[in-house]
């Protein structure tokens, strides 16, 4: 009996919830497309003179991903909210284009993966009754790795660094407690 009456105690809390406001806790689980500075350099000159690349850049330039966050977040006013960010990018990379390697047997992708958990500082632009929209700025420790194998030779890699990210993000709210 005591479990029905808190379900009822609770069911007027969840009826009134609006879009983002001070007190507001959200949870958000997302898909989307991000994109990445990636440079690569040969700093060995033993490496560089087999492949005739001196110490220069392999490649300097912006790839695409996909990133999969689960967010929370907190309205400490009714504009500005602080969260938690836990989740991944999934990146194609190829051996070939970003680290100077020659042979053309090894056109092999390797998916590359990240983790990351960020503290996340949003600032809401637009709030109505229907549409949210923030923008939003993160930073936090991230850990990228791959275990794939190439020319029946197995590679491993793992690193870890900070990330700093920024961004925007737009709900549309279909019902009261739900947005796409």
């Amino acid at each position: 009996m005591k479990k029905i009456v808190l379900f009822a105690i609770l069911i007027p809390i969840f009826i009134n919830a609006q879009s983002f406001r001070k007190g507001a806790f959200l949870i958000s689980a997302s898909e989307g497309s991000v994109q990445a500075h990636y440079h690569t350099a040969n700093l060995s000159s033993s490496i560089a003179n087999d492949v005739n690349i001196g110490s220069s850049a392999l490649s300097n330039e912006y790839m695409h991903g996909e990133r999969d966050p689960l967010i929370f977040e907190y309205g400490l006013t009714n504009r500005i909210g602080i969260g938690l960010s836990l989740g991944g990018d999934v990146w194609q990379l190829n051996a070939q284009k970003y680290y100077g390697i020659s042979d053309a047997a090894t056109d092999d992708v390797v998916n590359l993966k990240t983790h990351e958990i960020t503290i996340d500082v949003n600032y809401h632009l637009l709030v109505r009754r229907k549409i949210d929209w923030a923008i939003y700025s993160s930073v936090g420790p991230l850990a990228v790795g791959f275990n794939e194998k190439f020319n029946d030779r197995e590679q491993n890699y793992f690193a870890d660094g900070f990330i700093f990210r920024y961004g925007t993000t737009l709900r549309y709210y279909i019902f009261k407690r739900f947005a796409i």
